[in-house]
């Protein structure tokens, strides 16, 4: 609707928060089924899987290994043959609302392309977190509500070792597995380079300081007479024109969990 009623030659800023995938594992029926066969394999061949395939497409530097498995998580051949099932349906309901997400995006893709802006309109794309291990149930669900209204379920660290591959840790730590996210930019006509992956380290704070060298603004002092923090981040427009960018040292800190980092070594 929004980008109906907007003028297209005008510039716009518009911010899209999905609230999944998220506890709780609440998805549409038809999404579920697209997944229940894909986790049967479990989450050790799943990390397996997706780890040659990152390799392959390039996402990983060479030399990265594969961590082990965390240890609190028990091989998926030593699950119950009985439990599998539920196991099963908690990734497929995770990835159906992923699925859910994705549909959404790419709504708002086909509606600028139908209005003839896609081309000139950067699309940034991130999540805000690694993969969140926490378990949440609010009762012993049985596998035919989970998904529906009627369970308040997480998908737990299981899944989530297999969601972070092959970083170790998880949301609330600042080991990779806790703070390294998706990050996509999309923009032909203003990106040098087209389908690349590039291993500059880039932050959230970027984000701001990107919009506003687009838009040639300039980010104030203060508001209404109160003095603001200053802009902590450094604009993207250098890398998607295919240059370096100097970055100095970052930080992070979730819940006493702090890390600093500068180039490529991080202290946690």
């Amino acid at each position: 609707k929004f980008v109906d009623e907007h003028s297209s030659g005008n510039p716009f800023f518009c911010y899209v928060a999905f609230t999944a995938p998220h506890w709780p594992l609440h998805a549409k029926e038809p999404d579920i089924q697209k997944y229940m066969e894909k986790y049967r394999i479990g989450w050790d061949s799943l990390r397996a899987e997706r780890f040659a395939r990152m390799k392959k497409m390039g996402v990983l530097l060479p030399g990265v290994e594969l961590t082990e498995r965390d240890k609190s998580i028990p091989a998926w051949n030593d699950i119950p043959e009985k439990e599998r099932a539920l196991w099963v349906k908690r990734m497929a309901v995770y990835a159906a609302q992923i699925d859910c997400m994705d549909q959404g995006i790419g709504r708002i893709m086909e509606k600028l392309k139908r209005k003839g802006i896609l081309d000139n309109t950067l699309i940034m794309f991130l999540s805000d977190n690694g993969g969140c291990a926490e378990p949440i149930s609010r009762a012993d669900t049985c596998i035919e509500k989970l998904g529906t209204t009627e369970s308040f379920e997480s998908y737990r660290i299981n899944w989530t070792n297999a969601s972070n591959t092959p970083f170790r840790e998880y949301k609330h730590w600042t080991h990779e597995g806790g703070i390294s996210t998706p990050f996509i930019m999309h923009w032909p006509a203003g990106t040098k380079e087209k389908n690349i992956f590039t291993d500059q380290i880039a932050h959230i704070t970027d984000v701001m300081a990107t919009c506003i060298d687009l838009s040639k603004a300039i980010y104030p002092d203060s508001f209404k007479g109160e003095k603001i923090y200053s802009l902590n981040g450094k604009s993207l427009v250098p890398v998607m024109r295919g240059s370096l960018f100097d970055r100095e040292y970052l930080f992070w800190e979730h819940e006493a969990n702090r890390a600093v980092r500068l180039g490529k070594w991080k202290l946690v």
